[in-house]
């Protein structure tokens, strides 16, 4: 300011934020110039005496100038929309005060602030991706803007308190060492985030020189995503990988992936498909080898040993078959199609049905409803099922009908028109039940041979099971009851009191 001292200092800019950061600053900026008092006191320089000397009149105008070069520092400390706020102030302290007040508030407006920066010191913690630095930065940020505002209750001792119950688990061996050799109430904050960040910087440093190591000797190592990286790191699991081209490191694991290529394989291979679903054939092979008995757990499987329930198997179907699946109502016309006509890929992880290739939409879908013809397989160069079963039960029953209705309630879904024959009179004839005329009359039955045989064969049973007791009577109190039965003619001889 003087042009005699050769201080220089920059004046801070105040754009109507962080209001209490540029206080302090332009107490400071005010103090080194002399001219904060002027701005707390306003006071006014005491007039000049009668015949002042040289010396005295030099001292009384540079008072009256600390006034006005004051309120010259505020107003070239603030931008032009804080300016138009104080332009009318005549003196530095009616300037000051009336930027504390609107942008500090009054002493309630400050007591709520302090209650809110209290409020979040308190739910304050440190993340577990969050480096000492950056939680002690983070701290002291909100310690220092209660004290600003006036508020000197919050300890150095209490913020190390805070720092030592917010740090995470990865901290607590070094807590305990401080605890057997300093008394936690006195240490310094200083002396704690400097031991933190001792700490951290050594395990940054180990984790470094393991992964480096790593890298150059598994450059083409399985197992070495990012993402995979990420998900051992959040589970705290410590990655070790072998030695390329020397599987005999990690023998179990190395015997497993073989078996289930193996089978991957041969899924593969026994439909024809192509290499793109191998990843439906890995995943099934995983799902089949976990329901399967293995040496290494005697009498049960993977499943139950994981679950402690005994796995269900009548869901499974082969792998890469034909299957027909069900079409909703709602997504068909009357005359449409009813299925749709796919290719089993395997399981569903997420729901309980099964994924399926959709050939006509090139898509793989998830489904419940589907019949299954496990024989048949998909010619993926001529775009025709083969060896199907159910084409070969239609050409060897050409009098099956389809009851769609059915089908569709009972899962019973083969796209296929019903099939309808033609018989012969032979077998229409055999089928029909023809009636024969029985006799009128008695007079009638008696010129048959049948009939007189099965009249005497019906005296004979009277006879032999003493049924009736023969007596002398009129012919026209009994009667014959002739009918033709299904082993031939027959005849009964009824009393009138039967009737």
């Amino acid at each position: 300011m003087e042009s005699g001292s050769s201080f220089i200092a920059k004046t801070a800019f105040f754009n109507g934020h962080n209001y209490p950061i540029w206080s302090v600053k332009m107490k400071a900026y005010l103090r080194a110039f002399n001219l904060w008092k002027v701005v707390e006191t306003d006071q006014q320089p005491p007039p000049l005496r009668q015949n002042p000397t040289l010396a005295q009149i030099k001292q009384h105008t540079e008072e009256v100038t600390k006034r006005y070069k004051a309120l010259t520092c505020i107003h070239f400390a603030v931008t032009d929309e804080i300016f138009d706020r104080i332009m009318r102030c005549e003196t530095a302290k009616e300037a000051w005060d009336l930027l504390k007040v609107e942008f500090q508030g009054d002493s309630k407006g400050i007591q709520m602030q302090v209650l809110n920066l209290k409020r979040e010191f308190a739910i304050l913690r440190m993340n577990e991706s969050e480096t000492v630095k950056e939680f002690s930065d983070k701290i002291m940020k909100i310690v220092n803007r209660i004290r600003l505002l006036g508020d000197e209750e919050l300890s150095d001792k209490r913020v190390v308190e805070k720092v030592l119950v917010s740090l995470p688990e990865k901290f607590e061996h070094k807590i305990s060492s401080l605890e057997d050799s300093k008394d936690l109430s006195k240490i310094p904050l200083t002396e704690l985030i400097n031991s933190l960040q001792a700490v951290e910087q050594r395990k940054a440093l180990r984790s470094q020189s393991n992964v480096e190591g790593a890298l150059l000797a598994t450059e083409k190592a399985e197992y070495t995503s990012h993402r995979f990286q990420q998900f051992l790191q959040q589970h705290g699991i410590h990655h070790q990988l072998t030695i390329p081209y020397t599987p005999q490191q990690n023998g179990v694991s190395e015997r497993k992936n073989r078996s289930i290529l193996n089978m991957a394989r041969c899924l593969l291979f026994e439909k024809n498909l192509p290499k793109n679903f191998w990843a439906e054939a890995v995943y099934t092979a995983v799902h089949l080898q976990n329901r399967l008995p293995t040496k290494a757990i005697e009498g049960t499987t993977p499943f139950e040993a994981w679950s402690g329930n005994k796995p269900v198997v009548d869901h499974l179907k082969v792998f890469g078959c034909i299957c027909y699946v069900f079409i909703p109502d709602e997504k068909r016309g009357k005359l449409d199609e009813r299925a749709n006509t796919c290719v089993f890929i395997g399981y569903s992880l997420q729901s309980k049905g099964y994924r399926v290739f959709n050939l006509k939409t090139q898509k793989i879908e998830v489904c419940r409803s589907a019949k299954f013809d496990e024989s048949a397989a998909w010619d993926w160069e001529k775009s025709q099922v083969t060896n199907s079963d159910q084409v070969a039960k239609l050409h060897d029953k050409p009098e099956l009908e389809v009851d769609f209705d059915d089908a569709a309630n009972e899962s019973d879904l083969i796209d296929d028109a019903p099939v309808r024959g033609t018989r012969t009179l032979e077998d229409i004839y055999s089928r029909c039940t023809l009636s024969t005329v029985e006799p009128s009359n008695y007079y009638e039955a008696t010129n048959s041979d049948a009939w007189r045989a099965a009249m005497k064969e019906e005296l004979k049973m009277i006879e032999k099971n003493d049924t009736w007791t023969l007596q002398d009577m009129k012919l026209s109190d009994c009667c014959w009851l002739l009918q033709h039965t299904e082993a031939g003619v027959s005849s009964i001889l009824m009393s009138n009191q039967h009737f």
